[in-house]
């Protein structure tokens, strides 16, 4: 990323990156570039923003899932959800440590805004 000079990181979810969350953050916060994640725990790690579904219900219901798959349902019976609602999460203090002003309008339609 360094030699190709990119100007911003779009963070897609998964268990390696939700895993390595805290040196994703920490390397775009060292590299001063504006990060997108997809979950709120990268904001709560110190990233930027996330536009993400809430990831605790996510879990919820993978473990309902799971419960009917123990329970003898077959997995290809399960329909597939597309979670709902996503989110719009920011960090104020993620934004002014890499010299980024957030849009107060950006601001106002924020789920939630951590200072």
């Amino acid at each position: 990323m360094r030699s190709d000079q990119m100007n911003g990181l779009l963070n897609f979810q998964g268990g390696l990156s939700l895993a390595n969350r805290q040196v994703i953050v920490d390397f775009a916060a060292a590299e001063r570039l504006p990060a997108v994640y997809q979950s709120l725990f990268f904001v709560e790690a110190g990233g930027l923003m996330a536009w993400a579904p809430d990831q605790r219900e996510q879990y919820r219901t993978a473990a309902r899932m799971a419960d009917q798959i123990l329970k003898g349902k077959r997995p290809g019976d399960i329909p597939v959800q597309h979670p709902e609602p996503y989110q719009l999460h920011l960090n104020k203090r993620a934004a002014a440590a890499i010299g980024v002003t957030l849009p107060a309008d950006l601001v106002a339609e924020a789920d939630s805004v951590l200072s």
